[in-house]
Formats: C-alpha cells, sequence, structure tokens
C-alpha cells in the first residue's frame, strides 16, 4: 500500500474545489529557494481506516459536486465542517503524487508527514492501532519516481501510559526508520462549532497517564508536536515546563480560533488578545520551536474557502501579515519554520500561493538570504534530523 496505484481507483477528486482553485494560478516567487516542508498529510480515505473521513469519502466519491456538498453536511459532525470545510481535500485522494504536483514550481526537496486520524483495530491492542499508518510512510517514501515522505510524526494515545506507549513507539520504530516524532493532538474547545480531536478532553495534558506516556516519547529519542487552540497555549506552556529537555513544535502558529464565539471583529479582536498572551507564553521556554502554517484552516476566520475566487497571495498577506511577524519576532530566526499542512489548508488556497505568501513575508521583514534558509529549510532539517538531499 504505497503512494498510489490502484488504491486510488474510483477516488475522485472534489470537482469544485479544483476549479475553483484553478482561478488563482500565480509563478513560484524565488524558485530556486530549497524548501523542507515538515507538516503534511497523505489521504486515501476509500482504501484507509480514517473514521468519519473514511465514511464520507466512500458515499460521496462518485457523486455530482451538488450532491456531494449536501451529503457532507450530512455525514461529517457540524464541528468538522466549521473546522476544515465543507470542500476539505481529506476526504478524496492526496498521495505523493498529488502532494508533488501542487509544489507548483517551487523547490520542495523534503517532505515530513504528520499522522493523522488513522485507526487500524487490526493492529491489535490500541497501542497498536497505527503501526500500519506509520508503516505506510515508509513504503511510501521507497516508492519512486517520487519518493516522500523524508521523516515521520507518529500517533501513539499517551493517555495508555507509560509502559504501553513505550512498547507501542518500539513497533513504530521498526515500521518506519524515518520516525522523528510523535504527536497526540490536543486540540480541545468546548464551543460545539470547534472540533475537538477524537483523543483529546479539556485538561488532558495535566493528567498523569498523559504525561507518563510522554515520559516514554522522551526516553524513546522523539520530539513532540504540540497541536492546540489559542486558548490552550497557556496549557502547552505549563507542559513544556514539565519536560525541560525535550524538544516540541507548537503547530500552526498556536490555531488561533476565528469561529464560533470569536468570529466577528470583537470576537477576533478578543481573539488575537488571547493568541498573542498565550505565544508569549510557549515562545519564553527555549525548548518549543514553531510551525508557521495552519493559519488558513477555516477554523481561524478568514473565510477564504467561501469565497467566489481563491485569494491572492498579496491578498493572504495583507490579512495575515501582522500574525507571522508577531510570532517570528516572538520565537526568533532560528526557532521558526514554514510548513503547508496540505492538504488541509488546500481548501483555503494553492500551494503556490502560499508559498508565495511565505516567500513576500520575508521580503516584507526584509529578512537576509541566510535567515530565509533557516526558515524554508535549515530548521525544519535540524530539529527532525534531515540530511540534505
Amino acid at each position: 500500500a504505497a503512494a498510489g496505484g490502484a488504491m486510488g481507483a474510483g477516488n475522485s477528486r472534489n470537482a469544485r474545489l479544483e476549479a475553483w482553485l484553478a482561478k488563482v494560478q500565480e509563478e513560484a516567487l524565488d524558485p530556486a529557494r530549497e524548501i523542507v516542508d515538515p507538516h503534511h498529510h497523505l489521504f486515501n480515505p476509500v482504501a484507509e481506516p480514517r473514521g468519519d473521513i473514511s465514511l464520507a469519502a466512500k458515499v460521496v466519491r462518485h457523486l455530482s459536486p451538488g450532491v456531494r456538498e449536501s451529503l457532507m453536511r450530512a455525514l461529517l459532525p457540524k464541528a468538522g465542517i466549521k473546522t476544515f470545510g465543507i470542500n476539505s481535500p481529506v476526504v478524496t485522494r492526496y498521495l505523493a503524487e498529488e502532494l508533488h504536483a501542487d509544489f507548483a514550481g517551487h523547490s520542495v526537496k523534503q517532505t515530513v508527514i504528520v499522522e493523522a486520524q488513522y485507526v487500524d483495530k487490526k493492529g491489535g491492542k490500541p497501542e497498536f492501532f497505527q503501526v500500519s499508518e506509520t508503516k505506510l510512510y515508509y513504503d511510501n517514501s521507497l516508492t519512486a519516481p517520487i519518493n516522500l515522505p523524508h521523516a515521520c510524526v507518529c500517533f501513539v494515545d499517551l493517555r495508555l501510559g507509560k509502559d504501553r506507549v513505550a512498547a507501542a513507539l518500539a513497533k513504530h520504530k521498526e515500521a518506519n526508520p524515518n520516525l522523528r516524532g510523535l504527536r497526540h493532538q490536543l486540540a480541545w474547545h468546548p464551543d460545539p462549532l470547534v472540533f475537538s480531536a477524537r483523543h483529546a478532553h479539556e485538561g488532558m495534558s495535566r493528567t498523569e497517564n498523559f504525561r507518563g506516556g510522554l515520559e516514554a516519547v522522551q526516553e524513546a529519542g522523539l520530539t513532540f508536536d504540540i497541536f492546540v487552540y489559542h486558548t490552550q497555549l497557556k496549557e502547552a506552556a505549563d507542559l513544556v515546563l514539565a519536560f525541560p529537555d525535550m524538544q516540541f513544535v507548537l503547530d500552526h502558529v498556536g490555531t488561533p480560533i476565528g469561529i464560533g464565539a470569536y468570529a466577528g471583529d470583537e470576537g477576533r479582536k478578543r481573539a488575537r488578545k488571547e493568541w498573542e498572551e498565550g505565544i508569549l507564553a510557549v515562545a519564553a521556554l527555549p525548548n518549543v520551536v514553531v510551525k508557521l502554517s495552519g493559519l488558513f484552516m477555516p477554523v481561524c476566520g478568514f473565510g477564504y474557502e467561501s469565497r467566489k475566487t481563491p485569494p491572492t497571495s498579496d491578498q493572504v498577506l495583507a490579512d495575515s501579515f501582522s500574525y507571522f511577524q508577531f510570532v517570528f519576532e516572538a520565537f526568533g530566526e532560528d526557532r521558526c519554520m514554514f510548513a503547508s499542512n496540505f492538504p488541509v489548508d488546500r481548501v483555503s488556497m494553492s500551494y503556490g500561493v502560499l508559498y508565495n505568501t511565505y516567500k513576500k513575508v520575508c521580503d516584507k521583514l526584509n529578512l537576509a538570504d541566510e535567515v530565509r534558509d533557516k526558515l524554508f529549510s535549515q530548521n525544519a532539517r535540524r530539529f527532525y534530523k534531515l540530511e540534505a538531499n
């Protein structure tokens, strides 16, 4: 089960999303700049066990766009739609071929894949449910001609405690020599319009079992990806403080919420204030880096996914520059890395527009070439222990 072939048969793309994205195409800026994309996903939900995502994919794959959208609204949780968008590409095939095609002239040399709601109950005990996902990603890395991803971040339910997590990690390492880290999604919010991760609940990172599981991750020499909403950033800081010798990465600039109670001008102002306070709390800890990514998920409230035409990189820059500037100034040039979060953020713009935006952020910050190299490749290589290819 590698990166495509018969696995994807019948798993059609979302024609409405593809036509929408095609309305705005941009030539790659600074095309020779080497990129390591340290956060993406691959999906083939018709063939892979991904819960609600797989169910929706099997039902809607042959339907017309209008019928497809209606059924998606019926099949998927409302919070999932509000957070990731009704045209989210995660319910269609998105494997190495699709990601590679999306690079659109940008010089992406290496990638890091991150776990994504995979549950294979044939794996035996619950702690082993995701081992086959980790093995799948290693198989992908060996599949010519694309040969990606180059590193993997897996999932094990840390609530199972230290001993069971340690046993699971041994299996994951055996399945994929490119394993570099673990992510147990912490994203949780009481608002029913905001998606809460399957294995998350309020205050989970403070529980004894979770922290015991994280001890096993540290002892295995792996990093930990922190995916939280901005309302949980201070909880994330508490977690990092408890593990001063472990390396953490904050996913998606801390995911400032822009829907539900945080929608509208006043809601976004309140979210921005809370987010800034949380970012400063996390950035004060030297063993955390940050991924400049995920800001264009619908949950962040920019609303691009609902427009008749996708945004240009100039429009995205105008809307988002102050967020990237704040994070860059808080973390500094050695602790930031640009990432795509594709195909999740693909619901809002193309890969080309996204990376042109990132390059324009660097222009507006007036960054030197060597600093740009850190943000686009070197910091990711150092954190995930990748050798330049």
